[in-house]
């Protein structure tokens, strides 16, 4: 009995006696790869995007659900949060982060100057962002 180069699978030749056991192993090879294949799918699956806007409100801070907690938003103004409401453009003088990571999404800040570049939650401003999960 012959088989195949890359997966060895059993393949009977027409001179070779009708057998069950060999039909038996190429199935549990199959279902060994299907298994596999499985698992990582379901990995890449947990691994993904989600590109949105919002409006600002005005109010000092918005919620905008994802239904997912991020690892890491990305805004408009080049704002980058991670848990714990670090973010690359927090700044020295006590303003803080305009962004922060919650369960199940984030908070838009608005940090109450006129500062354009650092409130992401001003009245009427659509914000583009991008969350990772």
């Amino acid at each position: 009995m012959q088989q195949t180069d890359k997966y060895k699978l059993n393949k009977p030749g027409e001179d070779d006696p009708i057998a069950i056991a060999p039909l038996n192993e190429n199935m549990d090879k199959v279902e060994g790869a299907l298994e596999a294949q499985d698992a990582r799918i379901t990995m890449l699956e947990a691994k993904y995007m989600v590109f949105g806007t919002y409006v600002g409100d005005g109010q000092r801070s918005q919620f905008i659900d994802l239904g997912f907690t991020p690892v890491a938003v990305i805004a408009q103004h080049t704002y980058v949060a991670f848990p714990g409401g670090v973010a690359v453009r927090d700044q020295p003088d006590g303003i803080g982060a305009a962004l922060e990571i919650t369960e199940n999404g984030f908070l838009a800040i608005n940090t109450t100057t006129n500062d354009f570049q650092r409130n992401m939650n001003t009245r009427t401003q659509t914000i583009n962002y991008i969350a990772f999960a």
